[in-house]
């Protein structure tokens, strides 16, 4: 017979629990470290030959999978001028080449890649055109933690076993432009979180575990082989405290990991994508803390390269402070939000229209120049 009333040291750890979670959310929110796609202009697709017939097929899956990337959007390729544009992918081309990659099966033959890239200037006007949604190669990192079940036999999977069990989910991360965190996997990851707590897909003890790597969300997954044969996977995935779950069920072990990849990125566009073209606000932008050469030149590359501002002119020096006026596709709120995103400008306080006498007022935007 159980007692009704909790014990006390149930009440600590379930007091643990709250704080660890409450600590969590300050970390997520915090902490996570956006990184940069390695060259979102770049897809890799496979061909049969080197033929022309071959290669423009090629090229035109391969801007169809740039721009999904880009614009975070599956749909983007249904908007007239993309459909247009994915006809005559090679206008928009920079450069391509031809590279063999392994084998998909142990003993079959190596696969040949094409490999395009396209020249952004090129794919932005695009998707301004079409006025498309546009997802900052900045991009958040995902932890994944993953258990198998198999032969009635449970493991926890590292990133190697992933990569031969699940590759697709590799492919969709790159193709998606979600970057891939893996957990270490050592006595730490163990204790925090043991193997029977990640099989239930308990929340508070993925949480917790998670809070050594620092991510911006989290994808856990128990995946198992029924006694027909087929597969099934139940993913939980974890943004920010925003939680949801899927289930799947496939025939292959592999079909069960690009769904998930794709569900991640699609809420993570809904939330951080912007909408290109549909009108240009001129912006005022200071920058200050800008005193050596090094910073000036650091500063004027890194705005020029903001392929949601149309026009950025420098309009005036005083001292360490530049000022810019800046045209951009997007409102002000959300070019504050892109400003801001990859941590090399960080926005500061300014006197607004109806500062007290004595303070000159301003409406433009001002950050503090963090790139070095």
């Amino acid at each position: 017979m159980h007692d009704l009333a909790p014990s006390v040291s149930a009440r600590i750890i379930h007091l643990w629990r709250c704080l660890l979670l409450a600590l969590f959310c300050t970390v997520f929110s915090r902490h996570g470290v956006a990184v940069d796609l390695p060259d979102p202009y770049l897809a890799r697709v496979e061909v049969a030959d080197q033929s022309t017939q071959a290669r423009d097929s090629a090229l035109q899956r391969a801007l169809h999978e740039v721009l999904i990337r880009l614009s975070g959007d599956q749909q983007v390729v249904a908007l007239p001028a993309v459909k247009e544009a994915l006809s005559k992918a090679d206008s928009l081309l920079d450069q391509y080449g031809y590279d063999r990659a392994p084998a998909l099966a142990p003993e079959g033959p190596a696969r040949l890649l094409l490999e395009a890239r396209f020249r952004p200037e090129a794919i932005m006007a695009l998707l301004r055109e079409a006025n498309a949604l546009y997802w900052a190669p900045n991009r958040p990192q995902l932890l994944i933690w993953s258990v198998l079940e198999q032969n009635q036999e449970r493991r926890l999977l590292n990133a190697s076993e992933m990569q031969a069990l699940l590759p697709a989910l590799f492919t969709a991360a790159q193709q998606r432009g979600v970057p891939l965190l893996f957990p270490l996997n050592d006595l730490e990851d163990a204790t925090a979180l043991p193997l029977d707590q990640l099989w239930l897909l308990n929340g508070e003890a993925i949480t917790a575990a998670s809070l050594r790597y620092h991510p911006d969300g989290v994808l856990a997954g128990r995946i198992e082989q029924r006694p027909d044969g087929r597969w099934q996977a139940r993913w939980w995935f974890d943004d920010n405290g925003e939680r949801w779950q899927l289930d799947l069920d496939a025939d292959a072990l592999d079909a069960l990991a690009a769904g998930a990849i794709d569900q991640v990125a699609n809420n993570w566009a809904s939330r951080h994508a912007v909408r290109l073209g549909a009108s240009a606000e001129q912006l005022e932008l200071e920058i200050t803390e800008v005193n050596t050469l090094a910073r000036y030149a650091a500063v004027m590359s890194h705005l020029k390269k903001l392929p949601w501002a149309r026009r950025v002119t420098l309009v005036g020096v005083s001292g360490p402070m530049l000022r810019f006026s800046l045209v951009s596709d997007v409102d002000r709120s959300q070019s504050q939000q892109l400003l801001q995103l990859d941590g090399k400008l960080e926005q500061q306080s300014q006197p607004v229209a109806d500062a007290p006498p004595g303070v000159v007022p301003t409406t433009a935007l001002r950050y503090r120049w963090r790139g070095g």
